[in-house]
């Protein structure tokens, strides 16, 4: 047991990007630390366990949409609700999953990987009846559904889950390859326990228990980020759930922290969740000041918690083992290893310096043209960086390569003249309605509208979709996101839905210009992001009403 753990550990080390340079909690950006009540979306009852599904927030309710009673709890069935924000960032409204995910019993915290797939908490059921063991306890049980267009589909019962055992919160990787949970399985140490496992070729490794974080207490809500665990525990009684951190390396996990105030108080604390910056992000209290018995909080600094030690530098050298003299141009890019998807290792031959991969996979983060000076260059770089290297004069052969950072070494670069010269073709730059087509850009379309409480798009939307169609056509590596917006005549829910069918219109009209669908993701906004004053209630024209309905692209990929 304990190889096969020391194995996970390794395996989740590569896949996390954990480094091996010690942090800390920054005392000076601690003292920056805001900490504000969501308070358009908390309610009287229990809002908790907050987990991030692309620019919207899914978290768990204690109103159940089917109002009925568990009368074990003495409450309302816990459902799943999603959260939409404002033109500002802050979440503004709130709505509930469909019956695909919300089923007339209990579910519970949410983690949704990058393909799509959700993992959540349920009671243990099948067709929607409630399964009970020999002492009348309904499990908890973990579940699967994949989004598939606008819609969650049926749910799947998690491969690991034995239905004698609960299984609850679970928390997935971007890469969908780890899974952190909590259960109360035959070997752990108190009443719930954190457990990791980890997918290879498709299968998930069993259960296995992180002995170093778990006590005779309870030790649930996980959630795993960069490296991190950060989870609840109720082993110090005097403040009941308390936050805590541990970190992931090459030989197990460290000991765990608690986290300081304000994210700890005296009542129940739990539900944290970080961004990657690691500047902000959300968890749940029961604190003094809230709405209801739970609620969810958002905390934001000036900077990242963490302090980083400086890693070490080390030099790369570039030598001209060939005859030829002068300066020589050559281009250098790099990128940390982190940055490398795992599953291309096994096709690329990076330490024998050869090209067997696509680039455009790398997202290098620094570059540099320079020549090689008396034919040697020395560059400093951090450790674990991926170096591409290519002599970009076209008097010479092409000569390109690859080195990986791990200490001061030389490259050897074997230069040859080129006869012919040839001539660099300028690259065109892509606009549409004088936009550029970059990684992040929006573009509002403001002819494509909508009759009012109509999905069917007018005829004056196709020439701006058309414009759509032949960038993307010209370009196949772009990708977007088109959202849709509603004014705010009807209902929040019928508007929500309204705005899902034109984005789907949309899409619908692009796929017919021979778009492939897996370029193009949908989303809805509803009312949500009106941009000017006719909210509900407000007298305005048709005109002022049609301004909000529009579509706009978001360029997610172009390279």
């Amino acid at each position: 047991m304990e190889k096969l753990a020391r194995t996970i550990y390794v395996l989740i080390a590569c896949l996390l990007g954990i480094n091996s340079y010690g942090q800390h909690f920054s005392e000076e950006v601690m003292k920056t630390i805001s900490v504000n009540n969501e308070s358009n979306i908390n309610t009287a009852e229990r809002d908790f366990s907050p987990a991030y599904w692309d620019e919207q927030l899914i978290f768990v309710h204690s109103g159940s949409s089917t109002a009925q009673l568990d009368n074990k709890l003495n409450e309302p069935y816990f459902d799943l609700k999603f959260a939409v924000q404002g033109l500002e960032g802050n979440y503004i409204k709130s709505a509930y999953l469909p019956k695909t995910i919300n089923s007339p019993y209990h579910e519970g915290q949410v983690s949704i990987d990058g393909s799509g797939t959700m993992y959540f908490t349920s009671d243990n059921s099948v067709e929607n009846k409630l399964i009970e063991d020999e002492d009348g306890t309904t499990h908890l049980q973990i579940y699967t559904s994949q989004r598939v267009g606008n819609q969650w589909q049926t749910k799947e019962l998690w491969s690991q889950c034995n239905r004698q055992y609960s299984y609850t919160h679970p928390s997935i990787t971007a890469n969908g390859d780890s899974l952190l949970f909590a259960a109360n399985l035959p070997d752990g140490q108190g009443k719930m326990d954190l457990y990791l496992s980890v997918r290879e070729q498709g299968s998930w490794s069993n259960p296995i228990p992180l002995t170093n974080l778990n006590s005779e207490a309870n030790d649930w809500f996980g959630f795993l980020k960069n490296g991190k665990v950060y989870f609840a525990s109720d082993r110090d009684s005097i403040g009941g759930l308390d936050i805590y951190v541990a970190s992931l390396n090459e030989q197990a996990l460290s000991s765990p922290v608690k986290l300081p105030a304000p994210f700890n108080s005296p009542k129940d604390d739990f539900g944290f969740i970080i961004d990657d910056a690691g500047a902000s992000g959300y968890f749940s209290s029961d604190r003094q000041g809230g709405k209801g018995k739970d609620d969810i909080y958002r905390w934001q600094a000036d900077t990242s918690i963490y302090y980083v030690a400086p890693p070490e530098i080390y030099s790369l050298s570039f030598k001209n083992s060939s005859s030829i003299t002068g300066q020589i141009p050559i281009r250098l890019r790099w990128t940390s290893l982190d940055n490398v998807p795992l599953s291309d290792y096994n096709s690329w031959e990076i330490f024998a310096n050869k090209i067997q991969y696509d680039l455009d996979k790398l997202s290098f983060s620094g570059a540099l043209d320079t020549f090689l000076l008396n034919n040697e260059l020395n560059i400093y770089l951090e450790e674990n960086q991926l170096v591409h290297y290519e002599v970009s004069d076209p008097a010479f052969n092409p000569l390109e390569g690859v080195s990986l950072v791990t200490k001061d070494e030389d490259v050897a670069l074997n230069l040859s003249k080129k006869v012919e010269k040839i001539k660099p073709v300028p690259t065109k730059k892509v606009t549409i309605l004088n936009v550029p087509v970059e990684k992040g850009s929006v573009i509002v379309f403001n002819n494509i509208y909508y009759e009012f409480n109509s999905a069917e798009l007018k005829s004056s939307a196709f020439r701006e979709l058309d414009l759509l169609a032949n960038a993307m056509l010209e370009n196949p590596k772009i990708k977007v996101q088109l959202s849709a917006h509603t004014d705010a005549r009807g209902s929040d829910v019928a508007n929500q839905k309204l705005s899902d069918k034109r984005a789907q219109s949309a899409k619908e009209y692009l796929v017919k210009k021979g778009i492939l669908p897996t370029r193009i993701y949908t989303v809805g906004f509803g009312e949500s992001r009106l941009r000017n004053h006719c909210e509900d209630g407000v007298n305005c024209t048709e005109d002022e009403h049609q301004y909000n309905r529009r579509t706009e692209v978001k360029i997610l990929e172009n390279k």
